[in-house]
């Protein structure tokens, strides 16, 4: 997993969302760059469409969801 990637992920962790919780596309800070409407860097929408073509978040019309599989990667590390 990319450090962008990692980034995004850990935005739930500060926040302490679990699995289903959502955060609003324009409240991940520095970890995603907005500009115009469009993430701003192409390392991080790589990051993005790898975090979602393998599972770990879901897109909705204005918020990112935590997956069951983001969730146990984040939070396993804890153990």
């Amino acid at each position: 997993m990319t450090p962008e990637a990692e980034r995004i992920l850990e935005v739930f962790k500060s926040r302490q969302v679990r699995a289903g919780g959502l955060i609003h596309q324009a409240d991940f800070g520095d970890a995603i760059v907005w500009e115009g409407g469009f993430v701003r860097d192409e390392v991080v929408r790589v990051a993005l469409k790898a975090l979602f073509e393998n599972g770990y978040l879901l897109e909705h019309a204005t918020a990112f969801e935590l997956t069951e599989l983001g969730d146990a990667h984040l939070y396993s590390k804890e153990n």
